[in-house]
């Protein structure tokens, strides 16, 4: 159970460390035009 709760906190860590970096990029892409 312990481990289920840790691999579902890393999941969702690593989700919204890919939506920063996506919105991060259209960031870049909108300045840079």
């Amino acid at each position: 159970m312990q481990e289920t709760v840790i691999y579902f906190s890393i999941t969702l860590w690593k989700l919204r460390l890919l939506k920063i970096i996506m919105l991060f990029i259209v960031l870049l892409l909108l300045f840079s035009v």
